[in-house]
């Protein structure tokens, strides 16, 4: 078996290249609120666009890889763990490498861990309305399914 036949060798969610080993917040859950500390105009204004080995255009920022960014991108207002999971499994990326494949809340805990030691991220608690609302559990456990 080889790369060209079948795609890639590696899991999807092992792109997910952690960039510290421990830490310095609570777990992430699926509830979990961020956000960026970044306005999207000074966010773009640092990408620069490149070519990869295959002449796929990717975007580079900050040392971040394509995936990172595109999660940054998403989280200009607050988002949750399962929603920035539920989106990238129903639209994948359209500018850089994420797919539908990609591992789900695992690797989207990873990115958003990454972009947090950064301080790219900030974590925010969930609205406690929410968390009384039955209708944030069920669209909860709708997003799971649809992963």
């Amino acid at each position: 078996m080889t790369d060209d036949e079948h795609g890639p060798l590696i899991r999807q969610y092992m792109r997910a290249a952690r960039t510290h080993v421990e830490p310095d917040h609570e777990p992430l859950d699926l509830l979990t609120m961020v956000a960026s500390t970044m306005a999207p105009g000074a966010l773009q204004d640092e990408v620069k666009v490149y070519r990869d080995a295959g002449g796929v255009e990717r975007e580079h920022a900050f040392g971040l890889s394509p995936d990172h960014l595109t999660l940054l991108r998403w989280c200009h207002t607050p988002q949750s763990i399962a929603d920035l999971a539920t989106r990238l499994a129903r639209t994948g990326d359209p500018g850089g490498s994420l797919s539908a494949s990609f591992g789900g809340p695992i690797a989207v805990r990873a990115l958003v861990d990454d972009l947090l030691g950064r301080g790219l991220l900030v974590i925010g608690p969930p609205d406690e309305r929410d968390l009384l609302d039955p209708r944030t559990y069920r669209a909860v456990l709708t997003a799971l399914t649809d992963l």
